[in-house]
């Protein structure tokens, strides 16, 4: 993973634009077993985000 200080200066780079996450998915809470299988299936090195279910109301 690297240290707390590398991790800040990574952070730092995607706070400014430099670096940009890649974001396989937004999912909602309730879909939180589809955001694992996506996870399973590692077709690309992505994440899955899941966020709470009211912000999808």
């Amino acid at each position: 993973m690297g240290t707390p200080g590398e991790v800040d200066d990574v952070l730092e780079l995607v706070w400014d634009g430099t670096f940009e996450p890649r974001i396989r998915e937004v999912l909602p809470m309730s879909e939180t077993a589809r955001g694992h299988e996506l996870l399973e299936e590692r077709e690309d090195f992505s994440k899955v985000v899941v966020r709470p279910d009211r912000l999808y109301d």
